[in-house]
């Protein structure tokens, strides 16, 4: 039997997925569908209308499996617009009958015509092969489900399973995916967009900090220039010769003279190549370099723990979410099964009305406090689709139905030490480590603004080479040339912008260690208070898991003795109420510990 069971809740699986993609590729559920404004009860009463041409108020609600109340309210919002008008049984005017109007039917065979044309375009799709395999599957489910409803002599039940069956093929629909909590954890580290900022943010340090240590390097640079100019410079013969003296070999002029002929001029027009490799470093600066690099390796670090922090932020929001999801989940469950309860107690009333054992009275007041549990149940499904909203929200999903929490609120006590608590705290914090490293950054600041005052020496090397700024014939020829030094440059008066920089850094610095002890002392009264709202939600579920044992004894005991004749409807519904309210606070109560117990553990630094 558990083999069978997992093989058909493979099958079932996979038959919702691919009635997704179904919908997806025809259009299931877009704007110009008449099913568009129509919830799925309203569109199986619309489709009944096709089989008969009127109803009874009390065939509707069988037909639909619902109560009648809530058939009542159908039929009314179709009277509202317009598509069924109400008319009296021609043999008994006390019976209503509800039939469409002329409305009502054009609606009715707009949405048969789409539904039969969604078909048609499935079928299409298909070859004869496929669409015998379909319509083989299809009998042989009707088949099967008509013998399991014969055998429980439950005709209701055959109908309701059909239309089931008939909605998930064709009603529009939109199921999530199931996705547990380690899963949903690891999503979420990958897509949640807090999480991906901070990735980011931790990149920017660290390439801060690969610039600032840049600066304990030597620098070097290659520099390539070229140039054509008019203004080089430039020999040349002609013009009034100079007389030059001619001397013999004693040094003694001889008193001959050599005309020479010779100017300079700097008329050229020439190209210039120049290309230079230099070299810098800071050889001191009084602790400005080493501090710079000190500043953003802190601040890198700083960075790291604000990842760890906006992190694990993330993820226990994802976890919050995820239980909330679960709580509104079991609420939608209680709600339905007090409502089936209910549902089962006016059914009961209304038998012991019509043998003339109750009032008029029970049976209305049953009736109104049925009608009361669908606004809550209703409440409790809108919160259950925000719930998963948000969840899916937190996982950093592009889609809002995406994922659909899996797993149900559990109670696994945990006892904290508070004194080892606390300790943990203040060594594992992301918040106390981010302070410490913004405190030694400040203590690098307060440094680099005293450095200020100081001298600082600079070594250059330069080696140059170029070709073309020396005289004709030279200047077809490359040369090379280096030079190499030193720098010192002393502050003098800087307008008191150093001074105002150290009081800056002093200020900061300060603020740092002020921010530290505040932020400390913080911590262990968030610790503290999340291990007595830890506690005490432990206490509440102690305490409401017995209250709900009790409620359901008292309901059954009140309904056996109503059935009995020994108690009154009023003891009946009383008990709902309570058992309802001591359900409520139980899942309440378990849903406040996983918080706390998360709250407690992210305080702690995990």
């Amino acid at each position: 039997m558990p083999d069978i069971f997992e093989r058909i809740e493979h099958v079932r699986g996979s038959m919702m997925k691919s009635m997704m993609k179904y919908q997806r590729a025809f259009g299931a559920g877009a704007p110009e569908s008449c099913e568009t404004d129509m919830s799925i009860n309203e569109t199986k009463m619309l489709y009944l209308f096709n089989e008969k041409a009127s109803f009874k108020m009390s065939e509707l609600a069988h037909e639909l499996a619902i109560p009648l109340p809530t058939a009542t309210h159908l039929v009314d919002r179709f009277v509202k617009e317009d598509l069924l008008k109400r008319s009296f049984d021609e043999k008994d005017r006390r019976v209503v009958l509800a039939e469409l109007t002329e409305k009502g039917n054009g609606l009715l065979k707009k949405c048969m015509e789409e539904h039969k044309a969604k078909i048609k375009g499935m079928l299409l799709m298909l070859d004869d092969t496929d669409k015998k395999k379909l319509l083989s599957a299809m009998e042989t489910f009707t088949s099967v489900l008509e013998d399991v409803s014969n055998k429980m002599e439950k005709k209701m039940i055959k109908k309701s399973l059909l239309v089931i069956f008939a909605a998930a093929l064709f009603v529009t629909g939109l199921a999530a995916s199931d996705i547990t909590l380690d899963d949903a954890l690891k999503y979420a580290s990958e897509h949640n967009q807090k999480i991906l900022a901070v990735k980011e943010k931790v990149k920017a340090a660290q390439g801060t900090l690969t610039a600032a240590g840049a600066q304990l390097w030597p620098s070097l640079s290659a520099t390539g220039i070229y140039s054509r100019t008019s203004g080089l410079s430039n020999f040349s013969t002609g013009g009034t010769p100079t007389n030059i003296p001619v001397f013999n070999s004693g040094g003694v002029p001889t008193g001959d003279y050599l005309p020479f002929s010779l100017s300079i001029s700097s008329d050229r027009i020439g190209d210039i190549y120049m290309g230079k490799l230099g070299m810098s470093y800071t050889l001191l600066s009084w602790g400005r370099v080493q501090a710079g690099v000190e500043i953003a390796e802190n601040n890198y670090r700083s960075a790291l723990e604000d990842q760890k922090k906006t992190t694990g932020d993330a993820l226990l929001e994802v976890k919050k979410n995820f239980n909330s999801a679960l709580l509104a989940k079991e609420l939608v469950k209680v709600m339905s099964e007090t409502k089936r309860s209910m549902t089962a107690h006016v059914k009961t009333v209304q038998d012991r009305y019509d043998q003339g054992l109750s009032s008029k009275f029970d049976l209305l007041r049953s009736n109104v406090q049925l009608a009361n549990i669908e606004p809550q149940l209703a409440r409790a499904q809108n919160a259950l689709k925000l719930s998963v909203m948000a969840f899916n929200l937190s996982l950093g999903s592009k889609e809002t139905a995406d994922f659909a929490p899996k797993g149900e609120l559990g109670f696994n006590r945990e006892v904290f030490d508070e004194k080892a608590s606390i300790s943990e705290a203040l060594a594992n914090r992301a918040e106390l480590k981010q302070m410490e490293y913004r405190e030694k950054a400040a203590e690098a600041g307060v440094t680099m603004a005293v450095s200020g005052y100081r001298p600082n020496v600079f070594l250059t090397a330069n080696y140059n080479y170029n070709r073309g700024q020396q005289m004709p014939p030279n200047d077809g020829t490359w040369y090379g040339s280096w030079d190499a030094g030193a720098t010192i440059s002393i502050p003098l008066f800087d307008g008191f912008a150093t001074s105002g920089r150290y009081d800056e850094a002093m200020g900061n610095l300060n603020q740092a260690k002020i921010g530290k002890e505040s932020l400390r002392d913080g911590v262990v009264m968030e610790v503290r208070a999340d291990i007595l709202t830890l506690n005490s939600s432990a206490s509440v579920i102690a305490s409401q898991q017995a209250n709900v044992e009790m409620a359901k004894e008292s309901l059954r005991v009140a309904k056996e003795r109503y059935n009995n004749g020994l108690s009154t409807n009023l003891d009946v519904m009383d008990s709902e109420v309570s058992l309802l309210a001591a359900e409520t606070n139980f899942l309440q109560a378990l849903y406040d510990y996983a918080v706390s117990k998360d709250d407690l553990k992210k305080a702690m630094g995990r």
